[in-house]
């Protein structure tokens, strides 16, 4: 019998692929940001939330975990519609508004999938747990994801720029890509001490070093190259 499992990646391979995502991101982040366009920043983030979203639930689904996926997608991308809205029509001024739309649709998230399960019959623990993972990934994915937005309007330019957080943005996913690839190229060179390997077999201590010195190291060289535009950092 031919075993038909899939050949374990290389670490090469596995390198090569996070390289391609890292450029193809940048590739993506680099036209939304000469675009200038609030929209364009808040549809790029829509998106990236919503299938970020789907990911979660299918992990959920693939891992044995009950939960009501379709009432999670519809609510994520509600959510973000009304978060979307508000901060391209009204920008900074809608920051302080948003903790309230926060809290109306994980209450909203909770009673509607306590709701849901009345369509089929109670089946104990597993009734709570569907609604307790459905919520959990809401707020764990669409609701973290919206303050990735709301920094493109938390510094104070006088220049009257549409996105004044743009910058800050740019330096947020470079520090987190730049992690990612600093522990994964420290720990494949001189990673030897398992740091969960129940959890993920391949970190080890040395690339978590690794990828603090990466992110230390493009953090810092970024606020040096662009004192003002990321002035907010202090």
């Amino acid at each position: 019998m031919s075993d038909s499992s899939p050949a374990k990646k290389t670490k090469a391979q596995v390198f090569r692929a996070r390289l391609f995502s890292t450029l193809f991101l940048w590739a993506i982040v680099t036209a939304v940001f000469m675009s200038g366009q609030v929209w364009a920043f808040i549809g790029f983030m829509m998106v990236a939330s919503y299938l970020s979203a789907k990911e979660f639930f299918q992990m959920t689904l693939e891992g044995g975990m009950p939960s009501q996926p379709r009432w999670g997608l519809v609510l994520s991308g509600c959510y973000w519609v009304v978060i979307g809205a508000l901060l391209t029509n009204s920008g900074r001024c809608a920051l302080d508004a948003l903790a309230q739309v926060d809290s109306v649709f994980i209450v909203l998230a909770v009673m509607g999938g306590l709701i849901l399960q009345l369509r089929k019959p109670i089946e104990g623990q597993k009734t709570l747990t569907e609604v307790a993972i459905t919520t959990t990934g809401f707020v764990f994915v669409a609701v973290m994801f919206s303050f990735l937005a709301r920094l493109l309007f938390v510094p104070v330019l006088e220049s009257g720029v549409a996105v004044p957080g743009a910058w800050l943005v740019i330096w947020l996913v470079a520090v987190t890509k730049f992690t990612d690839m600093g522990a994964y190229a420290t720990g494949s060179v001189i990673g030897k001490h398992k740091m969960i390997p129940h959890i993920s077999p391949g970190k080890t201590w040395e690339g978590i070093a690794g990828g603090v010195v990466f992110a230390l190291l493009i953090g810092c060289a970024l606020k040096a190259l662009m004192p003002v535009e990321l002035a907010v950092l202090g």
